[in-house]
């Protein structure tokens, strides 16, 4: 499975963008939490088998925790990262991420 380093940015705990470069061309996601997490920007890792997996829209599930985040896709996708600052804590949430390439 590929793993692409990128960034990923949780602007006011209910929204978020994330942008991957992969084979030349710009993946770029952003969704909406269903409940408040702490907003953090930061390196993430995106882990996904085909390109097609990082195209339209999907479910999601996140964990924020103290130190670290992982968004998991319900198609197996992952972005994970380590936080820049430690938040105070733990927080879980769902929603709909949208994929746009260019």
């Amino acid at each position: 499975m590929p793993v692409i380093q990128g960034r990923f940015d949780c602007y006011n705990g209910m929204t978020f963008t994330c942008s991957f470069k992969i084979g030349g061309g710009d993946y770029s996601g952003s969704g909406k939490y269903n409940a408040s997490v702490a907003p953090f920007n930061t390196t993430a890792m995106l882990t996904y088998c085909i390109p097609s997996d990082i195209m339209g829209s999907h479910p999601f599930s996140i964990v924020v925790g103290r130190e670290s985040f992982t968004l998991k896709q319900n198609n197996g996708v992952v972005i994970e990262g380590a936080l820049k600052k430690p938040v105070s804590s733990r927080s879980e949430a769902e929603g709909k991420i949208t994929w746009v390439v260019g």
